[in-house]
């Protein structure tokens, strides 16, 4: 029986005994009672109760010397971690040195310059070229002249002085012996934006 069970008891004892004191006060119980006679046999069954629960919940204490006890806390002060060594991470290999890219020389910056007209020996044998613009700023006639270059085109810069208009900076495109051989670099260039023109070489 549990302590619910012992308790229980206890009240329905109290209870039994407090009405038939009511009814023997009155004068009116049925029976009498021995209330001494009672009273030890309550105080028996608190005392057994009682002891019944200290069993349940009585504490192990054979927990002596030679058993481990409660002071891991100590063992844990004395210990120290391990402390593991990390193997250390092999440096990556140096590029290799070439012989035609030495680490302490630079190379030269090129210099974007501003191709002239041909050699003269074309004259003779293709004596065409297209005109794409004709301005009087020689910066940007050698801008103009760079972009062609750099999409593939044989671009140069001709100087020519006007008398009464000054100095004139044109910018032309190949060398050709006709129009029909100079006919698909102009429809390259048409489809560009540019305006060329077929004109003879100087």
């Amino acid at each position: 029986m549990g302590l619910f069970g012992w308790l229980w008891t206890v009240f329905l004892v109290s209870g039994a005994m407090f009405v038939l004191g009511v009814l023997v006060g009155r004068g009116s119980a049925p029976v009498e009672f021995n209330i001494d006679a009672l009273q030890e046999e309550l105080a028996t069954l608190k005392a057994q109760a009682l002891e019944d629960e200290s069993k349940r919940f009585r504490i192990d204490t054979k927990i002596r010397d030679g058993e481990p006890g409660l002071d891991f806390h100590e063992a844990l002060k004395t210990r120290r971690p391990k402390t593991e060594t990390l193997p250390e991470k092999p440096k990556p290999p140096e590029p290799m040195r070439t012989a035609s890219t030495p680490r302490d020389v630079k190379p030269a910056p090129a210099t974007a310059k501003t191709p002239s007209s041909p050699p003269p020996a074309l004259s003779e044998t293709r004596p065409m070229t297209l005109q794409v613009a004709s301005l009087k700023d020689d910066a940007a006639a050698d801008r103009i002249v760079q972009g062609l270059a750099a999409k593939g085109y044989a671009a140069y810069r001709v100087v020519a002085d006007l008398p009464n208009k000054g100095r004139w900076y044109r910018v032309r495109v190949g060398a050709f012996k006709d129009a029909d051989e100079a006919a698909l670099i102009m429809g390259k260039l048409k489809k560009e934006g540019r305006e060329p023109i077929l004109v003879k070489r100087e």
